[in-house]
């Protein structure tokens, strides 16, 4: 937990890289067709959109919203809704077996 927590920060300080703002962006472009190359994934896609309200086909608009987002704009939201020091886990275990050191 504790080198999750300080890549978090380190991401929070630092904000992401063009590089990784790109890698994401691939990612998810392909990973839409995935999800909706099945009957199950389109409607799944398609319940999405009913129970919040989007437009139909609503996904081709966020792919195309998605590849025009900046570095400068992530990094700014980034402090905003990433919180490192809230982090919290959960160990289940036997604890007959297992000794846990917590932090």
């Amino acid at each position: 937990m504790k080198e999750i927590k300080t890549i978090l920060e380190n991401f929070k300080t630092s904000g992401i890289s063009e590089e990784e703002l790109e890698e994401a962006k691939k990612y998810f472009e392909g990973a839409l067709p995935r999800r909706v190359e099945t009957y199950s994934g389109l409607a799944g896609r398609i319940l999405e959109g009913m129970i919040y309200g989007l437009p139909d086909f609503y996904w081709e608009k966020e792919a195309r919203v998605m590849q025009k987002i900046t570095q400068k704009e992530v990094n700014r939201i980034i402090p905003e809704y990433l919180y490192p020091e809230k982090l919290m886990g959960v160990v289940i275990t036997d604890t007959t077996k297992v000794k846990l050191k917590v932090d």
